[in-house]
C-alpha cells in the first residue's frame, strides 16, 4: 500500500512539474532554438555545403592497351600502353560551384523564413491558449455563481418558499457550465500540444497567470523585405546560375592521350600523344533548347515573385481591415460593455437573494452578462490573432 501511495505521489508531482508557465518571449526563444524545422534546415545547409565543396568534377583517368597498324607483313601490329584523360570546359566547374553556392544561400535564407514563421505560429498558439485560460476562469466564475444559486434554490425549496422548478433549472445550468469547463480544458490541452510541437518539447506550457492583454500594433514600419520574398528572389538567382551551367555544358570538351611501348620492353619503342577537341555538332539544337527552357524557368520564378508580392500586399491589407473591424467591438466592450456586465451580475444576484426576482429572471440577467464577457474575450482573441497575422505580413514579427 505504501508503495502504491509513493507511486501516486510521484505521478502527481510529475504532472504538476509538467505544467510550466512561461512568458511570450520565453516560449518564442525556446521554439526558435528547439523547433524541429531547424534540425531539418541544418541538414539541408550541411548537404549544400558538401555539394558546393565537391562541385569540382574531374573525369576518371583511363588506362588503355591497344593494338593497331596491322599489316600483311606485320600481323602482330603495334602494341601500345598509355593513359587517357577527359577534360571538361574550364568554365563548367566554376559554373557548377556557383550554382551550388546559390543553393546554399537559399537554404540559409530559408532559415530566416522558418524562424519568422515559427515566431508567428508560437504567438498565435500562445495567445489562443491565453484566451482559453481566461475563458476557463470565466466559466469557473459562472460555475461558482450557479453553484450558489443552486444551493439557495435548494434551501428555498426545502422550506417551501419556491417550487421545485427553480432547483431543477439551477441544477441544469450548473451541469451545463461544468460541461463547458471540460470542453475548454480539452481546448487548452490541444493548444498545449501545439506548443509541444513548436518547441519540440514534452512540457505542457501555460501562459502567464494574468488577464489576456491586447496586442498593440508596432508603430515603426519595417523597411526590410519579407523573408519569404527573399527566398523567392534567391530562387531566381539559382535558376540564373543553372543557365550558366548549361551554357558551359554546351561548350567543347577536351581529351588527351599519351602512350609508350617502353612498358612492353621494346628495344626501339614508339612514344606519342594525341589531343582531341569535341564539338556539339549534332546535339547543338537540343542544347540550345535546354538553355531556353532554363531561361523560361527564370521568367517563371520572376513571375512567381511578383505574384507573391501582390498576395502579400493584398493579405496585409485584408488583415489590417480585420484588425480595424475587431477594434470597433473592443472599443464598445472596453468603454461600457464590461462595466455593464459586472453591474448586471451583482445587481441581479442581490435581487434574487432578496426575493425581488425569480430564478428565471435571474438566469436571463446572468446569461446576458456572461454573454457580454464571452463576446469580449472572443473579440479580443480575434483581434490578437489578426494582429499577429498582420505583424507577420508587415514584417514586424
Amino acid at each position: 500500500m505504501k508503495k502504491i501511495n509513493s507511486i501516486l505521489i510521484i505521478l502527481i508531482f510529475g504532472l504538476t512539474q509538467a505544467q510550466q508557465r512561461v512568458s511570450l518571449d520565453e516560449i518564442i526563444q525556446i521554439a526558435t532554438e528547439s523547433n524541429f524545422q531547424n534540425s531539418l534546415n541544418d541538414v539541408q545547409i550541411r548537404k549544400a555545403e558538401l555539394e558546393r565543396d565537391g562541385a569540382m568534377e574531374i573525369p576518371k583517368t583511363g588506362v588503355f592497351i591497344e593494338n593497331e597498324d596491322f599489316q600483311p607483313s606485320n600481323p602482330e601490329g603495334i602494341w601500345k600502353v598509355g593513359l587517357s584523360q577527359e577534360i571538361p570546359w574550364p568554365g563548367l566547374n566554376k559554373a557548377r560551384k556557383n550554382y551550388m553556392e546559390q543553393l546554399l544561400v537559399t537554404h540559409k535564407l530559408n532559415r530566416e523564413a522558418i524562424q519568422f514563421s515559427i515566431k508567428r505560429d508560437v504567438k498565435k498558439a500562445y495567445y489562443e491558449l491565453w484566451y482559453l485560460q481566461d475563458k476557463k476562469e470565466l466559466y469557473e466564475q459562472l460555475d461558482s455563481i450557479y453553484k450558489t444559486m443552486f444551493d439557495a434554490a435548494t434551501i428555498r425549496y426545502n422550506v417551501g418558499d419556491v417550487a421545485g422548478l427553480d432547483k431543477i433549472s439551477a441544477d441544469v445550468k450548473y451541469r451545463e457550465i461544468q460541461a463547458f469547463l471540460k470542453q475548454t480544458e480539452k481546448d487548452i490541452q490541444t493548444q498545449q500540444q501545439q506548443l509541444m510541437l513548436l518547441t519540440n518539447s514534452q512540457l505542457s506550457y501555460l501562459p502567464e497567470d494574468i488577464p489576456l492583454s491586447k496586442l498593440e500594433e508596432t508603430e515603426t514600419l519595417s523597411e526590410n523585405i519579407h523573408p519569404s520574398l527573399l527566398v523567392q528572389q534567391q530562387n531566381i538567382e539559382v535558376s540564373q546560375s543553372m543557365i550558366d551551367v548549361q551554357k558551359n555544358t554546351n561548350r567543347p570538351d577536351f581529351s588527351a592521350r599519351v602512350f609508350s611501348q617502353t612498358y612492353l620492353g621494346m628495344e626501339d619503342p614508339f612514344t606519342g600523344f594525341s589531343f582531341t577537341v569535341a564539338f556539339p555538332l549534332f546535339g547543338l539544337r537540343s542544347m540550345k533548347t535546354k538553355v531556353k527552357a532554363l531561361e523560361a524557368d527564370v521568367e517563371l520564378q520572376q513571375t512567381e515573385l511578383k505574384w507573391q508580392e501582390l498576395k502579400l500586399d493584398n493579405r496585409k491589407e485584408q488583415t489590417l481591415t480585420q484588425v480595424e473591424k475587431e477594434q470597433l467591438m473592443l472599443d464598445f466592450y472596453e468603454e461600457s460593455g464590461l462595466k455593464q456586465a459586472e453591474f448586471i451580475i451583482s445587481a441581479s444576484t442581490l435581487s434574487y437573494r432578496s426575493g425581488e426576482i425569480s430564478f428565471a429572471e435571474l438566469s436571463q440577467f446572468i446569461a446576458q452578462a456572461i454573454s457580454i464577457k464571452e463576446n469580449y474575450l472572443d473579440a479580443l482573441n480575434l483581434y490578437n490573432q489578426s494582429m499577429i497575422d498582420y505583424q507577420y505580413l508587415a514584417n514586424q514579427n
